[in-house]
């Protein structure tokens, strides 16, 4: 009898343990709400009157209408304040005029807006030598006219005869939810010495221990020669050729 009721009580304890320690909340994995997962511009690199496509990656729980804001920016934003322009189109066109050594503003009004389709066209207009002219002189400038040492933090860095540094941005929203979310992006200088979207080759998995390479060939079926040094242990994935893993034996994922 003593027995039984031990065991009764075990099953119980369990039963509530069980219950009591359901999460009450979604896994990190799990997406559902309103998400900008990415921006993708194609090409990488804005050339001269060369049209650049932008598109977004999202998600909108139960596959709710998405209504998009697109604009940019000629320096750095910040998150804290929804990444909006710190500059408005009077600003820019004061801020060229100086740089052009004077004379009246051009008009730039509606210059940072790119529309409000789920995909949106950027254009250069600025030449090469323009565009590092005004990338010097827009440094210098942009600190002089705002006389604020702490906006330096809105300033494109790195070296303008790579090209000048511009942000986009991306508000979308549903009936019930908004998400903004940003991109920074090169207007050309005139090199090839820029960042390229990659292409993945090859997805690749190996022991992160070179000794547990038998284990695998053994118990997976891994084809690993008996002799093989560890930058040899490599196996490339596929969805043909599904990857046998072990219980306990740590890998190691690399892409090419």
């Amino acid at each position: 009898m003593r027995v039984f009721y031990g065991k009764a009580l075990i099953a119980t304890l369990v039963a509530v343990a069980v219950a009591g320690c359901t999460p009450d909340f979604e896994p990190f994995w799990k997406i559902n709400n309103l998400r900008v997962m990415g921006i993708k511009a194609d090409p990488v690199v804005a050339k001269p009157f060369e049209p650049v496509t932008l598109t977004a990656l999202t998600y909108a729980p139960g596959e709710a209408d998405i209504e998009y804001d697109w604009s940019w920016c000629p320096v750095r934003t910040s998150a804290a304040d929804d990444f909006r322009c710190p500059i408005d189109e009077e600003d820019l066109a004061q801020l060229m005029e100086e740089a052009n050594g004077g004379g009246e503003p051009e008009d730039l009004e509606g210059l940072f807006d790119l529309g409000d389709e789920s995909e949106a066209t950027f254009v250069n207009f600025f030449e090469p030598e323009e565009v590092r002219q005004f990338c010097e002189s827009i440094q210098r400038l942009f600190l002089e006219e705002f006389d604020d040492p702490s906006m330096a933090q809105f300033l494109p860095g790195g070296d303008c005869s790579e090209g000048y540094e511009i942000t986009l941005r991306l508000e979308v929203s549903t009936d019930e939810e908004r998400v903004v979310a940003s991109k920074r992006f090169l207007l050309w200088g005139g090199t090839d010495e820029y960042n390229h979207n990659p292409v993945i080759q090859d997805f690749q998995v190996r022991p992160r221990e070179p000794e547990d390479f038998s284990t695998l060939r053994d118990e997976a079926g891994w084809e690993i020669a008996q002799d093989a040094d560890h930058d040899d242990q490599w196996r490339s994935l596929s969805g043909e050729d599904p990857v046998k893993v072990v219980a306990d034996v740590p890998l190691e994922l690399r892409t090419l």
